[in-house]
């Protein structure tokens, strides 16, 4: 695949159902674990779509999608997004963004697209005053630190949880 044929824009509301499809194609294709603690397919896209509107109507998300025009339309390729929250500290509160979300289909990887996605929202989040951002993505753990890692990212706090219900 070459990457100057993908586009990478920022995701519009129309977008919403195509990029339910393109992620949970992507958490079958990745084995995500969670995928098999949800309770439908439908149930849980319909649920994320409506985080994505509340997001979006609040300001507070940030995502893009990498798309290539064929002659079928528009075909989503990759997909990224990051959420702006406060955070309370000892003596401030700030807002910060997590990269929540980052998608690339298997046969357009290695090309630079999910740099592109990633710097994209950067710059958005930069424009509008954030000054960092935590990336918290499943898949392989080695693979997905290293990519961090090559564009800029270091590795901070380990997170370990429980679920403990």
């Amino acid at each position: 695949m070459d990457k100057e044929h993908v586009m990478i824009r920022r995701i519009r509301l129309d977008d919403l159902d195509n990029i339910q499809k393109f992620c949970f194609e992507q958490i079958s294709h990745a084995q995500d674990p969670l995928g098999n603690i949800r309770i439908s397919e439908r149930q849980y896209a319909w649920e994320m779509k409506r985080v994505r509107q509340d997001w979006l109507a609040q300001q507070r998300y940030v995502a893009y999608v990498a798309a290539e025009n064929t002659p079928d339309g528009e075909k989503l390729v990759g997909y990224g997004a990051a959420v702006i929250t406060c955070q309370a500290h000892f003596c401030s509160i700030e807002n910060v963004a997590s990269l929540g979300e980052l998608w690339v289909s298997p046969e357009y990887r290695g090309i630079g697209i999910g740099r592109s996605l990633v710097d994209a929202i950067l710059d958005d989040l930069k424009n509008i005053g954030i000054e960092w951002i935590t990336a918290h993505l499943g898949g392989n753990e080695m693979e997905t630190e290293a990519f961090f890692h090559k564009i800029g990212f270091s590795t901070g706090a380990l997170e370990l949880r429980k679920n403990i219900t």
